[in-house]
């Protein structure tokens, strides 16, 4: 009835994809394990700021989730 979703058969868009400072340091801080919090108080901005900049991210990936942005962020060779 409903069809799972593999994250492996999403690739990056064709298109290249121009990440802000800020949204690759929030994206690398998440893959490394770090808390919205964390990520805040490291960059000296709040955790909203963090999620935003997470939600721009997943846009901009075209992504519905942090896990997958991650994930493409690292295939494509924006974050490590």
């Amino acid at each position: 009835m409903f069809k799972k979703k593999n994250l492996i058969e999403k690739s990056p868009p064709a298109e290249p994809i121009i990440l802000t400072r800020r949204q690759r340091d929030c994206l690398q801080y998440i893959a490394d394990g770090y808390t919205a919090r964390h990520i805040g108080h490291r960059l000296g901005i709040s955790k909203r700021m963090v999620s935003f900049h997470l939600e721009r991210v997943r846009i901009k990936l075209g992504v519905s989730s942090t896990v997958q942005a991650v994930y493409l962020a690292t295939k494509a060779g924006l974050i490590e």
